[in-house]
């Protein structure tokens, strides 16, 4: 492999439903003190790339704060989907390889602008 190659040229995860493109990933096997750890089976014998990232972190998320209240961002690197016929197949997974963080809601106005259907607040 090349000495000045990147790492989302040599680990990559597959998208089946657009021809098997290749969807650079970046992470590490932990040892390397990498906050996301990814892994696969073993490099290609002809040394030429890392491997397919077959497992590794499937949520992360950050806290940090500001003057009001705390921020929180977050990934989720495999999608909501499995299934390649699907619309939501690998569409969080380019969102993890582009290192495009969602930014939660924190608050309530955040979280009522967010909601997507009913709320159930339980109490005790």
């Amino acid at each position: 492999m090349a000495l000045d190659a990147t790492l989302g040229e040599l680990q990559y995860t597959l998208d089946a439903s657009k021809n098997n493109e290749r969807i650079p990933m970046h992470g590490g096997q932990g040892r390397e003190g990498v906050f996301n750890v990814a892994g696969g089976p073993a490099p290609n014998a002809d040394a030429s790339e890392y491997a397919f990232i077959n497992n590794g972190p499937t949520y992360m998320q950050a806290v940090t704060f500001d003057d009001k209240c705390p921020v929180v961002n977050a990934l989720l690197a495999y999608s909501q989907s499995a299934d390649s016929t699907r619309p939501y197949h690998r569409d969080q997974t380019r969102r993890y390889s582009a290192k495009d963080w969602i930014r939660l809601p924190f608050s309530t106005g955040e979280i009522a602008t967010h909601a997507v259907g009913d709320t159930l607040q339980l109490t005790e």
